[in-house]
């Protein structure tokens, strides 16, 4: 089976491929930070996404793919700019 976006998918979508034996969802996700001067503010959304991206095919995979969810409070690196 491919892997599927959640958020592209109606929840008919959903239910339906629940239905056929999909089994697993998984959601990728990495802050945006900093970290010093040599790396990106993404650098861990990016790795997140990654890794997500490379689940696919792998089993009945349900949003293996899809845009990270930067959450996290970030209030430890206030201090630093970005």
């Amino acid at each position: 089976m491919t892997a599927l976006h959640l958020d592209r998918m109606t929840w008919a979508e959903v239910k339906a491929e629940i239905q056929n034996g999909r089994d697993t969802v998984v959601v990728p996700f990495g802050s945006t930070e900093q970290h010093g001067r040599h790396l990106p503010l993404g650098t861990d959304a990016v790795l997140g996404d990654e890794i997500g991206c490379s689940l696919r095919g792998m089993g009945n995979i349900v949003d293996a793919c899809s845009q990270v969810r930067p959450d996290k409070d970030g209030s430890g690196h206030r201090g630093i700019c970005g």
